[in-house]
This record gives C-alpha cells, sequence and structure tokens, in this order.
C-alpha cells in the first residue's frame, strides 16, 4: 500500500527553511511551482529545500524563491501553507501583514515586473486551458461529423470554447486589482465595463474591417462572399467603432494591457482613498469615485493608448514569428525554455492570448502553441536519452518519469531534476526546440486555442488534418533531435581518466599519451600531492565562502538601513525592522570572529598551495612544456 504523503510536513519544512513567516512577504502558485516573496535571502536554506523528497528543483527570480513540486502536489502544499499561515504559534510565526510588505518592498531590475505579470496571469490560465481543450474537441467532433455547425448544441459549446476569451479583460483587471491589493470585485466590475455589449464589441469591429479589405482582392462582392463563406466563416456583421473627436472608442474584448493598466490605476486610487475618506463613508465614497474615475480614464485614456500600444507588439511579434524559412519560429522555440528558467516566460501568456484571438477573428490561427510544443517535448527527448544512457536504474526510472511529465506539456521536473544540472542535455534540448520550431514555421503549423501541449495539445489541430500532421512532425522533429544529440554526443558515465586525458590536452600536447615517461611522471605527481591538495582546498574554499557570507550580509544591513530611514520619514511602525537590523548586526559580528579564527589557517594554506603549483611548474619545465594551463590542476582534487 502506497504511503500517504503528509504535505502538510513538508509545507511546514518549506517555511522554516525559508526563513519562517516573517522572511515572506507573498506566496502563490503555478502548475508546478510555490513562489513565495523572500525578504532576506540569506536566511533561506537552501539544501535543506533541496533535500526534501517532494523538491524537484528550486530557482530564484529576484527576490521569488520558486520551488519545484510538480503538477498536483503543488496544491496541496499551497493549501496547506495557508492552513499553517493561518494559526499562530505555527512553524512561519509572525505577523503577516502582506499588502503593507508588498508596498514598501524595495525591488530593482526587471524581476518584480515578470513577477507581478506572473502573478496576475496564473490564475487565469486554467480558464483558458479548459476552453482550449474544449475547442479541440470541438473541432474533433465538427470533424467526424458528430457536430454540425449552425445549431443549437453547437452554439451552446460556443458558449463554452469562447466566454473566457470574450471576457479576458474582465479576468485580467480582476486578477489585477486583486494582486496589487485592491478589492477584487472592483476590479470585475470595471472589466466588465469594457466587455460590455453596449460598447462597440472590438473582435467583430476588427473582423467587419478585415472582412472590407478581404472582399477588395476580388471583382465582385458575390464573388468575396462566396470565398469568405467557402473558407467556413459566417458573413460578418456591419460594427463600426465609436468616434468622440479623435479618440476611437471600442470594447476591449481579448485585450490585456489596458486592463492591467487599470487594475493598476484602481487598486492605487482605492487604498489611498482609504486613508483620506472617513471610515463611516468609505464602503460609499471610495468604491463610487474608484469605479467612476477608472471608467473614464479606461475609457478615453488607457483603453485608446494602449490599444494602439498592444496592437503594434501583435504585429512586432506576428512579424518576428513569420520570418522567412521558419528562422523567427525556430529562434523563439530554441530559447523558450532558457526563458522558463528565468521565469519571464509569464510576460509571453498576455502575447499568446492576443494571439490566439486575433487567429480566431482572422480565420488563421495561433502558431505559438506549437512553438511551445517543439520547445517542451525537445526537453523530454533530451531527458529520455540520458535516462536510456544511466546505468544505475533508480536514477533511469527518474529521468524517465521526467521526461514523460514532458509529454503532457509540463517541464519544470524534466528541466530542474535531469537536463539543466546536467547541462548538456538542456542545450541539446534547446536545439531541438529550434528545429522542431523550424518545421513548425516551414509549414505554418496553426490552431485556434492555447494552454495544452505535445500529446493533449493534438486535440487543437484535430479540426485540420493538414495542420495535424504538421503538429505531429513538430513533436517527432524536436524530441528525435534532442533524444539523438543526447544519446550521441553526452555520456552520463564522464569517469577521471576522460578528466585526466582533458586535461592533457589543457596543457598542450598534441597526443595525449605520446610521452610515457610525462604521463607516468604526471600520475606520480597527482598521487603524491592529491591528499595534500585536497585538503587545502577545502580550507581555501570555506574561507572564501565566508567573506562572501560576510560580504551579503553587510549589503543586506546596508539594505534594511535604507528601509529604516524610508519608514521612520513616513512615520510608520519600525520595531520589526530594527529587530532585523540588530540580528544581522550580530550575526555580521560572529561572522568577522569565525573569519579571524581560520584566516591564519588560510594563509599558510596559501604558501603550501603555491609550493605544489611550482613543483607542478618545474616538472613540466622539465618536459619541455612552458606554456601552461594552471586550471589543469583541477584534476588533483578529482583523482581517486
Amino acid at each position: 500500500m502506497k504511503k500517504k504523503v503528509n504535505y502538510n510536513q513538508h509545507a511546514q519544512s518549506f517555511l522554516v527553511a525559508i526563513g519562517g513567516q516573517s522572511n515572506i512577504t507573498n506566496y502563490v502558485h503555478c502548475f508546478t511551482r510555490m513562489r513565495y516573496e523572500v525578504i532576506d535571502k540569506t536566511l533561506v536554506d537552501i539544501e535543506t529545500i533541496k533535500q526534501n523528497p517532494i523538491a524537484k528543483g528550486i530557482n530564484w527570480n529576484g527576490d521569488q524563491l520558486q520551488i519545484i513540486l510538480g503538477s498536483g502536489v503543488v496544491e496541496e502544499v499551497y493549501k496547506e501553507t495557508q492552513n499553517l499561515l493561518a494559526i499562530p504559534n505555527s512553524a512561519g510565526s509572525g505577523s503577516f501583514e502582506l499588502k503593507e510588505k508588498i508596498a514598501q518592498k524595495r525591488k530593482r531590475g526587471l524581476g518584480p515586473v515578470f513577477t507581478a505579470l506572473g502573478d496576475i496571469f496564473l490564475p487565469i490560465i486554467p480558464a483558458l486551458v479548459s476552453a482550449g481543450l474544449l475547442m479541440g474537441f470541438k473541432a474533433l467532433f465538427v470533424q467526424l461529423k458528430i457536430i454540425e455547425v449552425g445549431t443549437t448544441f453547437e452554439q451552446i459549446l460556443n458558449i463554452l470554447t469562447s466566454t473566457a476569451f470574450a471576457f479576458l479583460a474582465a479576468l485580467v483587471c480582476w486578477s489585477t486589482v486583486k494582486r496589487f491589493g485592491g478589492t477584487p470585485v472592483i476590479g470585475i466590475i470595471i472589466g466588465i465595463m469594457f466587455v460590455s455589449p453596449i460598447l462597440p464589441d472590438k473582435n467583430a469591429v476588427a473582423t467587419w474591417d478585415y472582412y472590407q479589405i478581404f472582399i477588395k482582392g476580388y471583382p465582385t462582392i458575390e464573388a468575396a462572399k462566396e470565398a469568405w463563406t467557402a473558407s467556413g466563416l459566417a458573413i460578418p456583421v456591419e460594427v463600426l467603432a465609436w468616434k468622440i473627436g479623435f479618440i476611437t472608442i471600442v470594447g476591449w474584448q481579448g485585450s490585456v494591457l489596458p486592463p492591467i493598466a487599470l487594475g493598476i490605476l484602481a487598486a492605487v486610487l482605492e487604498k489611498n482613498l482609504k486613508k483620506v475618506v472617513p471610515k463611516s463613508l468609505n464602503m460609499i465614497i471610495t468604491p463610487f469615485i474608484t469605479i467612476t474615475v477608472t471608467f473614464v480614464m479606461g475609457l478615453f485614456v488607457f483603453g485608446p493608448l494602449l490599444q494602439v500600444v498592444e496592437k503594434g507588439i501583435l504585429i512586432g511579434a506576428t512579424s518576428f514569428l513569420k520570418i522567412p524559412y521558419g528562422f523567427g519560429t525556430a529562434l523563439l522555440a530554441g530559447t523558450l525554455q532558457a526563458i522558463v528558467i528565468t521565469g519571464a516566460h509569464q510576460l509571453l501568456q498576455g502575447l499568446e492570448m492576443q494571439m490566439v484571438i486575433e487567429g480566431q477573428i482572422t480565420g488563421n490561427g495561433s502558431i505559438m502553441n506549437a512553438v511551445w510544443t517543439a520547445s517542451i517535448v525537445s526537453q523530454g527527448g533530451a531527458a529520455f536519452a540520458v535516462a536510456f544512457l544511466t546505468k544505475n536504474k533508480v536514477d533511469s526510472k527518474l529521468h524517465l518519469s521526467a521526461g514523460l511529465t514532458s509529454l503532457f506539456g509540463i517541464t519544470e521536473p524534466v528541466i530542474f531534476g535531469t537536463n539543466l544540472p546536467r547541462v548538456k542535455p538542456f542545450l541539446y534540448g534547446l536545439v531541438g526546440g529550434a528545429a522542431g520550431g523550424f518545421i513548425a514555421g516551414i509549414f505554418n503549423v496553426t490552431c485556434p486555442g492555447m494552454g495544452v501541449t505535445v500529446i493533449p495539445g493534438l486535440l487543437l489541430y484535430s479540426g485540420q488534418p493538414s495542420h495535424l500532421i504538421g503538429i505531429l512532425g513538430v513533436n517527432i522533429v524536436g524530441f528525435g533531435t534532442a533524444f539523438l544529440l543526447t544519446l550521441f554526443l553526452f555520456s552520463n558515465n564522464i569517469n577521471i581518466k576522460n578528466k585526466f586525458n582533458q586535461n592533457f590536452k589543457k596543457i598542450g600536447l598534441k597526443t595525449r599519451f605520446k610521452n610515457k615517461v610525462l604521463v607516468s611522471q604526471y600520475k606520480q605527481f597527482i598521487k603524491q600531492n592529491h591528499a595534500e591538495m585536497n585538503a587545502n582546498s577545502k580550507v581555501i574554499n570555506e574561507y572564501q565562502k565566508q567573506t562572501a557570507i560576510l560580504a551579503n550580509w553587510k549589503l543586506d544591513k546596508e539594505e534594511l538601513l535604507d528601509k529604516l530611514e524610508i519608514k521612520q520619514s513616513k512615520n510608520n511602525e519600525t520595531a520589526k525592522l530594527e529587530t532585523l537590523i540588530h540580528n544581522k548586526k550580530s550575526m555580521i559580528d560572529e561572522q568577522i570572529l569565525l573569519i579571524e579564527a581560520i584566516k591564519q589557517k588560510y594563509d599558510n594554506i596559501l604558501v603550501k598551495q603555491q609550493e605544489i603549483v611550482d613543483d607542478y611548474k618545474l616538472l613540466m619545465n622539465k618536459n619541455g612544456i612552458t606554456d601552461l594551463n594552471l586550471s589543469a590542476l583541477s584534476v588533483l582534487i578529482e583523482y581517486k
């Protein structure tokens, strides 16, 4: 009988290793990762997290710690984490003023942008994935003539497949307001206003405009209508955008940027209004002003402006993917999984949503799903090859199971558990992705949905047999290229002999074992100095590690002092921050004492180490080798 996993215990272990509840400002999860926003990274015990049996790997994205757990597991850990943080005196005890901390925490660079976008899109993705799967089933049923187009049942299916995309702006606005600390229901109301049937439907306006361009390519309107309907499209109804002066107004169906901007505005405005409006009137005045102001700003400023920007980004991305001979899709598919490692792939989700909706309007579909498929299945191919090459049966099964997850569109276990730690399989997977992306671009493999890839994703192509054959080709080429490259170019059982031979290449010998006397002397030198060199290296590495820790802690202390100064200037409560600074100062003082205790030994070791290097140089010089690469000495530590 399979032992039941105690997710509460694992969630508690993660919280303790992260530094407790007081060291995190927020936590969310995606399909495979728990994501913790960390205050002080030095308090995180990475090794403890890595040793946890359910953790498949970790990744840092700025101050966000991502623990890769896998689909199904991550939901359980998230649920138990919620329970733990709701209980006082648990592993992560302490105040958890989430919104205040997020607002006050200082972040730099693009990391926070990617994190925020990820937090916005993550709650929406399941709805879009479901819609994508339903699109696939509907296309399959239509192809098999189980369902006829135009029937009541087909219209009911259209409700299931199109609602999530039609109300995308409302979903994005809700998620954005929630992410930035506003009242979620206000986000829903604002978002629904901009997909109201009173406003001109953006997709209907775009379809009518596209139809007007289409009919200009035919000698008569009748001929154009016949060609249009022959492609399976209904003649569109005339829908025109509103014009108020120079401002063009349409609904936000399928838009992403305007609802994000408006959601941020609504959240910020609401939080600031709550500070100045009397509490007795807060429930009435704050929502009224927030909704009214954001609606006016959205209708006349954010909507018209950002929809132009959005259209420009979409045109640019589409043009890139249409670079001739499949080079655009190959380049993107070959780099996608490298982007996944950084967590910046969340940025592409909004773009893909736009491309899917645009493809539904024109009837051309989106190529992004095929690009994603190529990048994912190729990492699986590399992992299968690693499993085949691994002699240890237990490890081989682990790599095989990781590879299997990629066939269902999930790459974190295969990347962090198998390919990335070995580097070359990951790189071969990228090459395989580029090869699959090349096929997708050459044959223009498109589909009407998103969110599901590889085996489940085949459903999205079932309505078009030629595209179904194309996506099968993308899968085969991507998987096969990565599998074969890894199989023939990667060795999973590197031994000391290989290292020894490589080092002889480094020191300049044209033929590795030509000079047998030198080889013998070199081996003897290694045996004589191995133990001492190994011990010396441990001391050197430990000293350098401790000095690096000290330097980081000093930087952390400076940052905490900056935060304290900001809080004091705003007359905010500073007790917790002062405690953190005091603890950090104590840690620094202890670290200085530790370094002083081992410095003398470190200095002596450096002298001994130099003596060994000098002896090595003398040995090589006697044999006529003067162009030395001293990195070859690394073999001394590895030799057994």
